[in-house]
């Protein structure tokens, strides 16, 4: 399915109004189920998978290196701010 998905722009990848009513409406816990290099296709994913690993909030899959490569935290200081905290 996911080569057509992403033809078709289906899900929430790709949509931010979708993942700002994701993230903004989880009052107590959030809990993202899916495949990160997917959701790394995504700008804007990869902002919020990159947040989570620097917050030390990831769970789950260890994050492959590919991945580590396009997160946001590649030489990233213990402090320092990533893109989602800077917007």
């Amino acid at each position: 399915h996911l080569p057509h998905d992403l033809r078709n722009d289906l899900g929430l990848i790709h949509f931010p109004a979708r993942l700002n009513v994701a993230l903004t409406r989880a009052q107590a816990l959030l809990v993202v189920v899916g495949d990160p290099k997917t959701l790394c296709l995504d700008p804007l994913w990869t902002a919020v998978l990159s947040f989570s690993y620097r917050n030390r909030c990831w769970k789950g899959v260890e994050v492959p290196e590919s991945i580590l490569n396009s997160l946001d935290i590649k030489g990233a200081v213990e402090g320092e701010l990533g893109a989602l905290e800077k917007a």
